[in-house]
């Protein structure tokens, strides 16, 4: 008899992982999810005359396996559509062209002379003593070292501290990759003095869908696969290792290989192994604005006297989806467990502030927990020794929450086909 394979959680990563599992004609699993509906946080809400997905949701694909697998396997190339990124960073009252370190030409004298000085200390001390770089320690030192104090202080650092809720000096540096752009001396000069195209970064485009939410993916996934006899809607509550049992609110299932696909955290919470890992909550307003002048895909918010980090239009995204209107998602931070409170009469009054003579109506205002992986010491010292622990017990823990780490929805997707790849020679009984 073939195996039993359980996959925890149907997000992206594991409906993925269920879909490359059928596709490889093995249908001894379970996909177990809590809610009533897939998709995890990749879910598009319909409130009154409203859609929204669950913050913003733009689809970056860089690989062809990926791209191949939604455009083409699960048929969405006529669904989905490229939309050319229009960001910026609200700075000194000034809406400034995303990324930060190529619109200088936007900021006043005293930060482009501040910023060129320091970048410019910072590329020499590079050339004549090269440990400076070997001796990076945390997200402050990269800051420091790769865009020099300028950059680092007014832009780079203030956000990030702002986004993880955690201090530069305790933060990571590991995540970054391609999520933050870097430049040469010659590119600072040269964006200093005029404005520069502004299409570098991994989401200078993106894909969205047509004419519907982001929830097109999941459910697109989950139809394709022919899911509905393998998904139990059953919150798993306990997983015993040695008896290679998962317990839920409802039954209690035996299995040979698991799939975790729930924050690590939560599922560590679960078989008792202790653990210091730290994530952040996000909590998202979701706002319309009547008489919304600014356009904008979104905008990034590093003062502190502002309690939001980010805000998205929907309409940029999809104007199909609420008629032309400005629907808008807040989004704050805050470190996991303590939710932010501030008051929505304060939040309105900042959006008044920065967009000038607007009207502002909350639609909803919702908690996302671990929204995001916090890139600390303990993380860094442990993470790699308990996923390999989980492995030698038929555990695999995968995906930006069940492997502890930053990602995008690519990458989600990316993990669900890779594991069904690594463990396909163990599914069948030979």
């Amino acid at each position: 008899m073939d195996k039993k394979v359980i996959i925890i959680g149907a997000g992206l990563t594991g409906l993925t992982t269920a879909y490359f599992l059928k596709k490889n004609k093995f249908n001894n699993f379970i996909l177990f999810e809590k809610e009533g509906k897939i998709g995890g946080y990749c879910k598009t809400i319909k409130k009154n005359e409203y859609k929204y997905d669950m913050t913003g949701h733009a689809l970056h694909l860089k690989t062809e396996e990926i791209k191949y697998f939604l455009l083409e396997e699960l048929s969405l190339k006529n669904e989905l559509k490229l939309v050319g990124r229009e960001s910026y960073i609200y700075f000194k009252n000034k809406f400034v062209p995303y990324p930060f370190q190529l619109s200088l030409y936007y900021l006043d004298y005293e930060d482009k002379y501040y910023i060129l000085k320091e970048y410019i200390n910072t590329y020499c001390s590079k050339i004549k003593d090269t440990t400076n770089i070997k001796n990076i320690k945390n997200f402050k030192d990269y800051c420091y070292a790769f865009f020099g104090k300028g950059i680092s202080d007014l832009f780079m650092i203030p956000y990030n501290e702002k986004i993880w809720s955690y201090p530069a000096e305790k933060l990571g540096f590991e995540w970054m990759g391609r999520f933050v752009p870097k430049i040469d001396l010659g590119k600072i000069i040269e964006a200093t003095l005029k404005p520069i195209k502004n299409d570098i970064g991994y989401n200078s485009q993106f894909y969205y869908p047509k004419n519907t939410g982001i929830e097109i993916i999941p459910e697109t996934i989950y139809r394709k696969a022919q899911l509905g006899n393998n998904v139990f809607y059953e919150e798993v509550i306990k997983v015993d290792l040695n008896l290679k049992k998962v317990y839920t609110d409802k039954s209690e299932y035996k299995y040979n290989i698991l799939i975790n696909t729930l924050p690590l955290n939560r599922f560590l919470d679960m078989i008792q192994y202790s653990h210091e890992l730290k994530s952040t909550i996000t909590r998202v307003l979701i706002v319309e604005i009547e008489n919304l002048k600014k356009e904008f895909s979104w905008i990034y918010f590093p003062q502190k006297n502002i309690p939001f980090y980010r805000i998205g239009n929907f309409k940029k995204f999809n104007s199909k989806l609420n008629n032309e209107k400005d629907l808008l998602y807040v989004e704050i931070s805050s470190l996991y467990p303590m939710p932010n409170n501030t008051s929505k009469n304060e939040i309105v009054n900042e959006l008044k502030k920065i967009f000038g003579n607007v009207k502002v109506n909350i639609v909803d205002d919702f908690i996302m927990e671990n929204s995001y992986v916090v890139y600390e010491s303990w993380r860094k010292q442990n993470l790699d020794n308990v996923l390999k622990f989980l492995e030698k017990n038929s555990i695999y823990s995968i995906g930006r929450y069940g492997a502890w780490k930053y990602d995008s929805m690519e990458g989600a997707m990316l993990d669900g086909k890779k594991i069904v790849s690594q463990i396909s020679n163990n599914l069948f009984e030979k």
